[in-house]
């Protein structure tokens, strides 16, 4: 899954009242999700934490 894919995921998970994802599709959301906090977290200035 990529971030296209995954604000695809968001949108419907918020707007869609009947979507929800098979079991497989929500842990690779949730492992998309981590990735990208690490990243984040790794580029933010140590004194902003």
């Amino acid at each position: 899954m990529d971030l296209v894919e995954a604000t695809d995921f968001a949108v419907m998970a918020r707007y869609d009242l009947k979507f929800w994802p098979d079991e497989e599709t929500a842990a690779e959301v949730l492992a998309l999700a981590e990735k990208v906090k690490r990243i984040v977290w790794a580029t933010l200035p140590n004194d902003f934490i």
